[in-house]
C-alpha cells in the first residue's frame, strides 16, 4: 500500500482550495463590514469627528485581517500537518507490507531445501509484519469512525485498575529487558469499577502505557495513578475516575501538550525513528470524548510527563 506523492499533492491542492474560498469569503465580510459602517455615520449625529470615525474603521479593518491571518496560518498549519502523516503513513505501511513478501519469497523460493528452523523464523516475519500492518489499518478505521459518530459504546460495569494490571503483564518481559517498573498507586483505595466501554477504554489506557514504556530510559519508572474527580456535563457535576500515567522520559514541548491530541500530529521531540502515525492519542481524544470525558498532557516538575483522562463513574446517557 502506498500513497504517491500524486495523492499526497492531491490532499494539498483541496485544503487550498478551501482555504481560497475562505479567503475569498472573508474578503466579502470585510467589505460588507466597512460598507455597514459606513453607513452607520450617515445615521449618527454631528457629536463624532470625522477622525473618531475613521479610526473605528481602521481598528475594525485591523482586527479582521488579524483574523484572517490567524484563519490562514492555522489552515496552513494543519496542510503541512496532513502532508507529514501522508509521507509517514506511506513509510509506516510499506515497511511491514515489504517484510511480509520478502520472507513469503523467501518461503517460496526455498521452502523444498530450507531447513524447518528457517521456515519457522520466516513464517514469525510474516505473522510479526502482518500484525504490525492490521494495526496500522485499525488505527486509521477506528479513527475515520470516530469522526463520523458511526462508533458506538457498549456500556458494562469494568474494572479499570484489573484492565491496567492485564496490559502490564503484557508488558512484563520487556519491562524485565529495559529494567523499567511500573508503579500503580490508587489514591485512597477508591473503587476503579467504570460503567465504561471496555474495548475502547483498554485501548486508551494501552496507548498511554505503551507510549510512557516507548519514552521511558531503562531504568526508570512509571507511575500510574488512580484518583477521584469530577466533571461538569450539562451544568451539573458529576464523580469521575482520573487515570494518570507518568513516566521520567524527555517530555513534551510545552507548546505542544495540546496539539498532540490533534490528527496526524506527533511531538517534534518523539519523531526519532521510534515508529508511530500520529493517531493514537487522537484515536483517545475521541474515545474519552464519548465517554463525556477529558484527556490532557503536562510535563512533571522534574523529568518526564503526564498524560492523564476522567471519565465519569456512571455514563451520563444511561
Amino acid at each position: 500500500m502506498n500513497l504517491s506523492q500524486d495523492t499526497i499533492h492531491e490532499q494539498n491542492s483541496n485544503t487550498l482550495e478551501s482555504l481560497k474560498k475562505e479567503l475569498e469569503k472573508q474578503v466579502k465580510i470585510n467589505k460588507a463590514l466597512k460598507e455597514r459602517i459606513k453607513q452607520s455615520f450617515l445615521v449618527t449625529d454631528g457629536s463624532s469627528s470625522l477622525f473618531a470615525k475613521n479610526t473605528l474603521l481602521q481598528n475594525e479593518v485591523k482586527r479582521q485581517t488579524k483574523s484572517l491571518q490567524e484563519a490562514k496560518d492555522a489552515a496552513e498549519k494543519a496542510n503541512r500537518s496532513k502532508s507529514e502523516f501522508l509521507a509517514n503513513i506511506s513509510h509506516e505501511l510499506r515497511t511491514p507490507m515489504h517484510g511480509i513478501l520478502s520472507f513469503s519469497q523467501f518461503g517460496i523460493n526455498k521452502y523444498k531445501h530450507a531447513d524447518p528452523e528457517k521456515l519457522g523464523n520466516y513464517f514469525s516475519k510474516i505473522n510479526s509484519s502482518g500484525k504490525r500492518l492490521l494495526s496500522l489499518l485499525n488505527n486509521l478505521l477506528d479513527l475515520s469512525k470516530l469522526e463520523a459518530n458511526q462508533d458506538q459504546l457498549h456500556l458494562s460495569t469494568n474494572n479499570l485498575n484489573q484492565a491496567t494490571l492485564n496490559i502490564i503483564e503484557e508488558y512484563s518481559t520487556l519491562l524485565a529487558e529495559r529494567q523499567i517498573e511500573i508503579k500503580v498507586n490508587n489514591e485512597n483505595n477508591i473503587s476503579t469499577e467504570v460503567q465504561c466501554d471496555a474495548e475502547k477504554i483498554t485501548q486508551v489506557l494501552h496507548n498511554f502505557i505503551s507510549n510512557a514504556f516507548k519514552f521511558s530510559p531503562n531504568g526508570s519508572t512509571i507511575n500510574i495513578k488512580f484518583s477521584s474527580s469530577s466533571l461538569s456535563i450539562d451544568s451539573k457535576t458529576i464523580p469521575a475516575i482520573k487515570i494518570a500515567v507518568s513516566d521520567e522520559g524527555i517530555g513534551i514541548p510545552e507548546d505542544e501538550t495540546e496539539t498532540i491530541f490533534d490528527q496526524f500530529v506527533q511531538s517534534s521531540k518523539t519523531k526519532t525513528g521510534t515508529g508511530g502515525t500520529g493517531l493514537g492519542l487522537a484515536i483517545c481524544k475521541e474515545i474519552i470524548s464519548l465517554h463525556h470525558g477529558k484527556i490532557y498532557a503536562k510535563n512533571n516538575e522534574i523529568k518526564g510527563a503526564t498524560v492523564s483522562f476522567l471519565i465519569p463513574l456512571h455514563s451520563p446517557s444511561s
